[in-house]
């Protein structure tokens, strides 16, 4: 609900006023599934270092193995888009390397941090995966 409200005030034009309601909310907020949705939220509406803010909240909150896996994921997602890519790189490596997602983050990491070489590597490596079909040629164009 408090995604699509956000969403809907950015289309009629009142950003400000979503942000205006991220931040009441973030007050009260205490919970795991709170600060990751306030995370997601700040995150769609471009305030990614809000998103971060709240991805660091939500990691602290989280108690199990897959709490922790996804939000890791989203706190490497937000310190990428937040331009913090060696914080993303950290959070990334903690992660599954196997997962085509976390793979394709961590070459959009490494162009951050200008290792071209290695993320052309992690690239033509999906690429030339035949498990890999059209789905990871769409996800790089």
């Amino acid at each position: 609900m408090i995604p699509d409200l956000c969403k809907t005030l950015k289309h009629l034009g009142e950003k400000k006023a979503a942000i205006t309601l991220l931040d009441a909310l973030g007050r009260h907020a205490s919970s795991l599934q709170e600060a990751d949705l306030l995370a997601q939220s700040y995150f769609e509406a471009k305030h990614y270092i809000k998103s971060v803010e709240w991805a660091e909240k939500a990691l602290k909150l989280s108690t199990t193995p897959e709490q922790i896996y996804s939000a890791r994921h989203n706190l490497a997602n937000a310190y990428a888009h937040a331009f913090y890519p060696e914080k993303a790189l950290i959070e990334l490596q903690k992660l599954n390397l196997n997962d085509k997602d976390v793979r394709l983050k961590l070459a959009y990491v490494y162009f951050l941090l200008l290792r071209r070489d290695e993320a052309e590597k992690i690239l033509r490596e999906e690429l030339e995966n035949p498990s890999n079909d059209a789905k990871t040629i769409n996800e790089i164009n």
